[in-house]
């Protein structure tokens, strides 16, 4: 009896800790701009934004922080907001295969932490942002099947954990840059269907 006791107190503990623990209003508002900017009513699986921010479909919060955010093919349609680069514990970023328009705002490149950026099969166009290679913690980017343009920043191998780069069809020309060439951690490389020029380096 007192072993069933002390299993619900410490249940009622965790349930407590878990009501009160508290998300910084900067990610939540972040949250609330993505929702809003991507027809957040129209989505395949919508959150309450009325409820609280750990029950949202595609959310991870640990120790009070947003970690991850997964709406893959949600029928998300709209802009990233510059916002975005608020969820400053962000991990992985999966929005991939959706309808999201607009350029990737170069604000994105202040989630340093984050390891994970799927954002293929999208209508996403502009140039991938200068700042991309401030991304140290990036290990995995794929963007391919958007209308990207411009060239491929000289930055990118900074991020010298990436393991899986794929910006395969898009509209991306120039000459690949030769700091790809460091990226020693690199085990997969998709460039193909773009306007690419110039010797592989």
């Amino acid at each position: 009896c007192m072993k069933s006791l002390l299993s619900y107190l410490v249940l009622l503990c965790i349930t407590v800790h878990m009501v009160l623990a508290k998300v910084p209003n900067k990610e939540i508002e972040s949250l609330v701009a993505l929702y809003n900017s991507t027809n957040g009513d129209s989505w395949q699986r919508s959150w309450d934004i009325s409820a609280d921010v750990s029950t949202w479909e595609g959310v991870t919060v640990r120790n009070n922080h947003v970690v991850e955010i997964n709406l893959f093919n949600n029928n998300l349609q709209g802009v990233i907001p510059s916002s975005i680069g608020d969820l400053e514990k962000l991990e992985s970023l999966n929005l991939a295969f959706n309808g999201i328009t607009g350029e990737l705002p170069k604000e994105i490149a202040q989630l340093t932490r984050l390891r994970v950026l799927k954002i293929e099969m999208n209508r996403i166009k502009g140039e991938l942002p200068l700042e991309l290679g401030r991304m140290r913690s990036l290990m995995e980017l794929t963007a391919f099947n958007n209308f990207i343009t411009g060239s491929i920043p000289e930055s990118i191998g900074e991020i010298k954990n990436l393991k899986i780069l794929n910006l395969s069809s898009n509209s991306i020309k120039g000459n690949i840059p030769k700091s790809v060439g460091g990226l020693a951690q690199l085990e997969s490389l998709g460039l193909f269907e773009n306007t690419l020029e110039g010797s592989i380096p």
